[in-house]
């Protein structure tokens, strides 16, 4: 993996708690972003996967009932 150095600024509090969490996560500050970052994406994934299977599972109701109503012609006929 390629590393590239950058240079951003925040407000004191902000480095204090980076700071914090870095310590506690027993990093740098650069691993401490860089976890962040990960969890990020890892939260964005999440949201993508659990909105696709919602979008599934009502596509999925809508052919059922689909199903259910043609499979309830056949059986009542009988």
């Amino acid at each position: 993996m390629s590393v590239a150095r950058v240079t951003f600024s925040l407000p004191e509090s902000d480095v204090r708690e980076l700071k914090k969490l870095a310590a506690n996560w027993g990093t740098t500050s650069s691993g401490a972003v860089a976890r962040l970052i990960a969890d990020y994406r890892t939260r964005q994934l999440d949201l993508a996967m659990a909105e696709g299977y919602a979008a599934l599972a009502m596509e999925q109701a809508s052919e059922a009932r689909l199903a259910f109503g043609a499979q309830a012609e056949v059986v009542l006929r009988d």
